[in-house]
């Protein structure tokens, strides 16, 4: 159901919200003072749990492709690259319209906005109510996609790490748990709490 249904649904509505901060931008990038902006955003950029994600999921995707009678032969590699072009492909669609959506209002919002209330801010000034829940709706589905997938990976791990003594089943619910408490902390905990973390392996996990 995520990947037939959800994905899709997800991709489209960013995708939506990324056209029309093309056709009608907000305004023009303005000096906004940020010293070394592309150094912060690739730092900032860390928060997105990408890389982490792909390598977590990594395993679900070759698992998938298996299942789906592309073996170890002569088609296993053309489907893997083709799957990873096309993800790449996205992300750097819907990033890379962020991106521009962020650059051309940057002269409408204040300097102290938050992480959060900055993108909602942006895409309601942008498309109205409507866009503003286009946006809510986005990033529900992308918390349901990555939390499901999530969840998922970590109870294997778990029942792995354990040697079968936690089940999948128990490693889910510590898990939903854990991150239920998290939660609560709201956008700026979570970012503040794993930003060090981040630094210190993302890099690692792009090596890899």
């Amino acid at each position: 159901m995520i990947g037939r249904f959800l994905t899709p649904l997800l991709l489209l509505l960013p995708a939506a919200i990324v056209l029309w901060s093309v056709v009608r931008p907000l305004g023009v990038p303005v000096q906004t003072g940020v010293k070394a902006p592309f150094a912060l955003g690739f730092v900032t950029g860390y928060q997105t749990g990408d890389v982490f994600a792909g390598l977590m999921f990594g395993i679900m995707f070759i698992e998938a492709i298996t299942a789906r009678g592309y073996g170890r032969g002569n088609c296993y590699l053309p489907v893997l690259l083709g799957a990873a072009a096309v993800a790449f492909q996205d992300l750097f669609t819907i990033y890379g319209g962020l991106e521009n959506l962020g650059a051309t209002g940057s002269g409408v919002l204040s300097e102290d906005s938050s992480q959060a209330g900055l993108i909602i801010d942006l895409v309601a000034r942008l498309a109205g109510s409507a866009g503003a829940t286009a946006l809510a709706f986005a990033v529900l589905l992308a918390c349901l996609t990555t939390s499901v997938g999530a969840t998922a990976v970590l109870a294997r791990y778990v029942a792995k790490w354990s040697g079968g003594r936690v089940s999948e089943a128990t490693g889910a619910v510590i898990t939903v748990l854990v991150a239920t408490v998290q939660a609560f902390g709201g956008v700026d905990y979570i970012t503040g709490f794993a930003g060090p973390i981040s630094v210190l392996f993302y890099p690692v996990g792009s090596a890899s």
